[in-house]
């Protein structure tokens, strides 16, 4: 700076240690022990560890969870509460941002929250995170979105689209003019009929409530089946959710 006649200033905080960063680059320069090469090894053994850890909850998440394309998921919750703590968090956390829809996962302050709660957890408890319902029933936990859905009912021309509730894309590519409603606003009978069609029976209410319902023009019920051979090629429902 000299040699180039510039002007500099100093900066009295960078000596005051009264700062973190201070404090951290004075340790640095007085400790022999600390090298680039041991962070760097460090570094490496923490990547190890992330990798390993992500193995196991990729595989629960394939093989322990079933993920419904009605935007629900449901698992053993005596399952989830054998494995390691780290790995029950990261799956929380999963799948509160892949159902709920959220731009950012949840706060992990909020997850741990929940996870405290869960290992005490009665039957019929409910609890949120991330715009998500876990809700505890007859030893599972069943995991679907949490805002309510309107009362009214959206139409669908043959030939149109539309991504309803910002979660499921519908095409009709020619059935005719369908109504979409929600799962709630159905009679009891049908209701149950469909539970039970779908295998849902013990499912809470509150979570089926969420999900869309399409409907002819004699009010009949096309969607959601599991044998949906009636739809063929004209009706497409597809679930717009983070995996």
């Amino acid at each position: 700076m000299t040699e180039n006649n510039q002007d500099w200033f100093d900066d009295a905080s960078n000596q005051d240690e009264a700062y973190e960063r201070v404090r951290l680059r004075k340790f640095m320069a007085d400790d022999e022990l600390i090298h680039a090469k041991q962070l760097a090894s460090s570094a490496q053994a923490l990547s190890r560890a992330n990798a390993a850890i992500e193995y196991y909850v990729e595989a629960f998440w394939k093989d322990d969870i079933s993920h419904l394309n009605l935007g629900i998921a449901k698992l053993k919750l005596s399952q989830l509460l054998l494995l390691p703590d780290e790995i029950k968090l990261r799956l929380l956390a999963r799948l509160a941002w892949s159902l709920g829809g959220a731009e950012q996962p949840p706060r992990w302050q909020k997850v741990q929250q929940l996870l405290v709660k869960l290992k005490i957890a009665k039957n019929g408890s409910k609890h949120c995170l991330g715009n998500c319902l876990f809700i505890v029933k007859q030893g599972s936990l069943w995991v679907g979105i949490e805002r309510d859905m309107p009362a009214t009912h959206d139409c669908l021309k043959s030939g149109e689209q539309l991504l309803w509730q910002n979660r499921f894309l519908i095409q009709n590519s020619g059935m005719g003019q369908v109504k979409i409603s929600s799962f709630a606003k159905l009679e009891l009978g049908e209701i149950e009929k469909i539970k039970a069609h779908l295998k849902l029976d013990h499912s809470p209410k509150v979570i089926l409530a969420k999900i869309p319902v399409i409907l002819d023009e004699n009010q009949a019920v096309l969607y959601p089946y599991k044998d949906e051979n009636i739809l063929k090629n004209s009706l497409e429902i597809r679930l717009q959710i983070k995996r």
